[in-house]
């Protein structure tokens, strides 16, 4: 029989004895376990504070989309208000702007149209418009760490900021080139031009025409062709306000005179000589030709006829104001200033003509039944010393051949306006006003905040 020796016994007793001694030690400082459950307790912190970003991120790009919508928005209210929108026709261009964004309002969202707003540096100013829209956010992760609802609030104020003052303003709203400068028109206005057309044409400047004027504002769009050429300091205004009618219902309100009985126009054609003319009520054409006529101040009002100043004429008159009226709107008379002419005439001061110079009903037809438009024209080479408005609005004004002025003031309110030569309009603010002119400005609606 084989005996082991003791050291081998020992050896193979020992030997186990280390290995699970060290596989204890091992186990003890094995920390592994520790990390499992420091991890499952952060894990939700973590989720949270990832989540936070990413739930911030879609957040913002949602906010940017708002933010769109909401300046679009209230740019569009601004352009209602401007054009003499009630609150019901702003609130729906409101509406129609967030919808034509692709801006779905849900039942969660709040939209706030505000006139006048009622914050920001505009607080009270009731030209501007506040459009808020408060939407409750999307949550995806970062109710880990939050459970109180978020919303994402947008706001923008939109109002019509004045950028200059007019002295053309076509006023019908549909015609295409209410206002044309064509053929070689070279017109230098001292002020803007505006349009109220609704056309792709609203300012049409063709042929090799020159327009220099500023600002130049259309409701429709501006168009030029050709060699033609605008020039302005301020950016063309197309898709704009329309221009109030500054002796209409939206301004002044000027009413017809109270008439009676007309006395005969007298006939001041013929031979060369000096006639001086009375205010009256004068029923028909009141000629004027080869003569100097001083006019007396005061209204001279001529039923169912025409104003015609002809060659080698020569009128003057301080505090004049010529009224057209008519039996029957189609009866209402035309003026005609023609070449080798002057025309100085200054409208009154105070008054219910102040500031105007010759004045057309407003319910005058205005073309003759046949699709021909009644015109008023100044012809040639005349010379109008004019001092105050025009104001025509039913019928159409022609500049022709080198009309012009060296009038320090000289407003065209009609219809239609056509420069189809050269014509210069000299304008100074401060001789306006001193003839009780008011400006016609032009505001452009725009941000501002």
């Amino acid at each position: 029989m084989i005996v082991p020796r003791l050291t081998d016994l020992t050896t193979r007793l020992i030997r186990p004895a280390h290995r699970f001694a060290g596989a204890v030690r091992r186990f003890a400082r094995d920390t592994g376990g520790g990390v499992m459950i420091w991890t499952g307790i952060g894990m939700p912190v973590v989720l949270g504070v990832s989540g936070l970003g990413l739930d911030s991120a879609m957040w913002y790009l949602e906010r940017r989309v708002m933010q769109s919508a909401v300046d679009t928005a209230a740019i569009s209210a601004a352009l209602t208000k401007a054009g003499g929108g009630d609150q019901s026709e702003i609130n729906a261009a409101v509406t129609k702007a967030l919808a034509d964004n692709k801006f779905i309002v849900s039942a969660d969202d709040t939209v706030a149209v505000n006139i006048p707003p009622t914050s920001g540096p505009n607080t009270g100013n009731d030209t501007a418009v506040e459009i808020v829209i408060r939407r409750k956010a999307d949550v995806f992760l970062s109710h880990l760490i939050r459970n109180t609802p978020v919303h994402i609030r947008t706001r923008a104020v939109a109002g019509a900021v004045p950028v200059g003052r007019h002295c053309i303003v076509a006023l019908d709203e549909e015609a295409d080139s209410a206002v044309l400068f064509t053929g070689t028109a070279d017109a230098n206005i001292a002020c803007g031009v505006a349009s109220n057309s609704k056309s792709n044409r609203a300012i049409h400047v063709g042929g090799k025409a020159v327009l220099k004027a500023d600002p130049a504002q259309a409701y429709g769009d501006i168009y030029v062709e050709g060699t033609a050429t605008l020039e302005t300091i301020h950016p063309p205004q197309p898709r704009s306000p329309r221009v109030p009618d500054p002796f209409g219902t939206e301004g002044r309100d000027i009413q017809m005179p109270l008439t009676g009985v007309c006395d005969p126009a007298p006939d001041l054609s013929g031979s060369s000589g000096t006639i001086n003319l009375v205010p009256g009520h004068y029923c028909g054409d009141l000629l004027i030709e080869n003569k100097t006529v001083n006019l007396a101040p005061g209204t001279y009002i001529i039923e169912d006829g025409d104003l015609r100043v002809k060659a080698g004429s020569v009128v003057t008159g301080d505090g004049v104001t010529f009224v057209f009226k008519g039996s029957n709107p189609s009866q209402v008379g035309i003026f005609e200033i023609t070449s080798n002419s002057e025309f100085n005439v200054t409208a009154p001061t105070s008054g219910d003509y102040a500031g105007i110079v010759i004045y057309t009903d407003q319910t005058a037809n205005s073309n003759d039944g046949s699709g021909n438009p009644f015109t008023n024209y100044l012809y040639g080479s005349a010379s109008m010393g004019m001092k105050g408005a025009i104001y025509s609005p039913s019928r159409k004004v022609e500049f022709t051949g080198g009309s012009g002025t060296s009038s320090e003031c000289l407003y065209l309110i009609a219809r239609l306006v056509t420069v189809t030569g050269n014509a210069t309009i000299n304008n100074d603010p401060s001789v306006c006003e001193s003839i009780g002119l008011e400006e016609i400005e032009q505001v452009r609606v725009k941000l501002i905040e």
